[in-house]
């Protein structure tokens, strides 16, 4: 009877101390790391690429990518312009800005897709559909 109670409690004994060890693991196993943003992943990308791209770049020319990139996939109407290209996109009439037209690309052609009302454009007679092939007398072809 002795016997079978030493047994007994080495046996409760081995349970305990296995079910401490288990929870002792557990605990002080490496907590899963939350998945990185975004943000944070976009960030970590053009760190990788400033730090390990054979050239020397230019990091707005990356950031412009990037934001072309996300802008791509949005609509066929949706364009980035920085402060530059706005510049040059800009045609200055009396105070304003622009002739007052809404364009698209058509294979390669500026195409209106409308006047916009009390505008010069609209003044002149633009309509939808019109092919803009010169302005001052330079080809916009392409």
């Amino acid at each position: 009877m002795r016997k079978r109670l030493i047994l007994s409690g080495v046996a409760v004994g081995i349970a305990l101390a296995l079910a401490l060890v288990l929870e002792v693991i557990r605990t002080n196993a490496p907590a899963a790391k939350p998945e990185p943003s975004q943000r944070d992943q976009f960030l970590a990308a053009l760190d990788r690429i400033r730090a390990n791209y054979v050239d020397q770049l230019d990091e707005s020319e990356l950031v412009t990518a990037a934001i072309n990139g996300m802008i791509g996939v949005l609509d066929s109407e949706s364009v980035y312009m920085d402060a530059r290209y706005f510049r040059d996109m800009q045609v200055s009439h009396g105070g304003g800005v622009g002739i007052g037209v809404e364009i698209t690309m058509d294979k390669g052609s500026v195409r209106v897709v409308a006047p916009i009302d009390d505008t010069p454009a609209a003044k002149a007679g633009i309509q939808a559909g019109d092919v803009i092939t010169h302005l001052n007398d330079e080809a916009v072809q392409g």
